[in-house]
């Protein structure tokens, strides 16, 4: 059964907990979908919505206290959320992605700081560093991309962990 962390946010503890955080998140949107439609509002108040019930934390391993849903529980959710308002199901897809990279490359530190971040509601994007090669051969491309990391590494504490620990890729709080 799910339960609060220390602020506030919903601990996911198996599939049926996110199969029903998922319906309480697709109900809440359904009220304002038509509206942000016409007027192409973007869902601000649902994604967190969607950070408040625990579903950020879909596919963190048990060992660092996420729920780590089935695949199958997976593709549920974001069906339910897609047919609440396409918009609530597409944009934390890119932070179920990362939740698999970091899984999948990151060092112990980086599973264990990133994971937890998310479990308390931080909500995450997706970017790497280009290695100096690319930038050679794309200089515009990687002069954005260096404009870009710029403006997103607002926290001095990511910073450092970006600095210290990550390394040559980059990952980051890039929704909030």
């Amino acid at each position: 059964m799910a339960y609060l962390n220390s602020k506030n946010i919903q601990i996911l503890e198996n599939d049926q907990d996110a199969i029903n955080a998922a319906y309480q998140v697709a109900d809440f949107a359904l009220e304002g979908r038509n509206h942000r439609d016409q007027t192409r509002t973007l869902p601000f108040a649902e994604i967190e919505q969607f950070s408040q019930k625990g579903l950020g934390g879909l596919r963190i391993p048990k060992q660092y206290g996420g729920a780590y849903v089935s695949n199958k529980t997976l593709v549920r959710v974001f069906r339910i959320l897609n047919q609440a308002d396409s918009s609530v199901g597409q944009i934390p897809q890119n932070q179920i992605s990362l939740l698999y990279l970091i899984d999948l490359m990151g060092t112990e530190a980086q599973k264990q700081f990133i994971f937890q971040q998310i479990l308390e509601g931080t909500r995450y994007s997706i970017l790497f560093v280009v290695r100096d090669d690319y930038q050679q051969q794309h200089p515009e491309k990687a002069a954005q991309l260096e404009k870009f990391i710029k403006i997103y590494q607002t926290s001095a504490k990511v910073k450092q962990t970006l600095n210290d620990e990550i390394g040559s890729k980059l990952w980051f709080p890039g929704w909030k």
